[in-house]
């Protein structure tokens, strides 16, 4: 609670000492203690016959701020070994590709700087005369 929440809660415990005050969560009341004095500061203390079961259950439900739902189960899987099997084989077989297409893309750019340097036109300037053109030629 901040110190302006703190302070109107203080001057209503003020005014309605004696009055119940309703702790409700969720539509729900699920405390009505009677304000026996004044409540500065924002924090109280609530007293009563109560049992353990009763005080621990409205702690849990002051902290958590929520009344308890119940679970409704919609769907159920259960996974086996073979899930774990399956993404360890689909990642080496996504990490070959990954390494594959990256040496692709570093030698491609390389065999075409290559294919343009032994062109004819330029194997005269080549100091072996075109020595390797013919060479490079019965590669391809």
């Amino acid at each position: 609670m901040n110190p302006s929440g703190g302070a109107a809660f203080g001057q209503y415990t003020a005014e309605n000492i004696g009055n119940p005050f309703a702790i409700v969560l969720d539509n729900q009341v699920i405390s009505a203690p009677v304000i026996q004095a004044h409540i500065a500061g924002g924090s109280g203390i609530i007293t009563g016959n109560f049992s353990v079961e009763e005080s621990t259950r409205l702690a849990i439900l002051l902290r958590a701020g929520a009344l308890p739902a119940e679970i409704v189960v919609l769907e159920q899987r259960t996974v086996g070994p073979e899930l774990g099997a399956d993404s360890i084989r689909s990642g080496v077989i996504a990490s070959i590709v990954g390494l594959v297409l990256i040496v692709v893309f570093m030698l491609a750019p390389m065999v075409v700087v290559c294919l343009v340097a032994f062109t004819p036109e330029n194997t005269l300037a080549m100091p072996w005369n075109g020595l390797s053109l013919r060479w490079f030629g019965r590669l391809i």
